[in-house]
């Protein structure tokens, strides 16, 4: 089976200010200035995922303030180090969200 990274070709040498267009609109981007440890991410969008599943998939404002609220807990702590989440609602240059 693959890993996280793999699967999902993450990449720390790409500059992507819309997101990766592969994966489609809306999307959520998890940003760190973390040494190249390795991350349990599989956890954290198990998190997400059960945030988000609180809500049915047509309340997507809801949805999408549950993710934000978990994901704030567990990446506000420091043990990511500096962490931005951002939401981008289409490919254009600026249309996203940055908490």
């Amino acid at each position: 089976m693959a890993n996280f990274f793999e699967l999902y070709d993450i990449n720390n040498d790409v500059y992507a200010p819309t997101g990766d267009p592969k994966v489609g609109y809306p999307q959520l981007c998890i940003r760190t200035n973390r040494t190249a440890q390795r991350s349990d991410l599989e956890a954290v969008v198990k998190i997400a995922d059960d945030a988000a599943n609180q809500f049915p998939p047509e309340d997507k404002e809801g949805r999408k303030k549950a993710v934000f609220e978990v994901l704030t807990q567990a990446f506000g702590g420091g043990g990511f180090g500096h962490s931005w989440i951002i939401f981008f609602h289409s490919n254009k240059k600026g249309d996203c969200t940055t908490y």
